[in-house]
């Protein structure tokens, strides 16, 4: 199965990098899933990429010790 979108994280890149046109195809990433999981997933990101802040408050929200091996 060929995935409709060549490259969903260059499209976050691309916008990172100050290309806004390609918040319109990470919409449509969005609107192409049928399946809620995948769906769900991409909104996710989308909304990672549109408000940092929410990224770094799921960040902050990892339990962290000092303690990891």
């Amino acid at each position: 199965m060929l995935f409709k979108f060549p490259d969903p994280p260059l499209y976050a890149a691309m916008f990172n990098a100050g290309h806004i046109e390609y918040k319109d195809k990470l919409l449509e990433i969005i609107d192409y899933h049928n399946i809620e999981d995948h769906k769900k997933t991409y909104q996710q990101m989308y909304k990672n990429i549109m408000d940092p802040h929410a990224f770094q408050k799921r960040l902050d929200a990892i339990p962290y010790t000092s303690n990891c091996r």
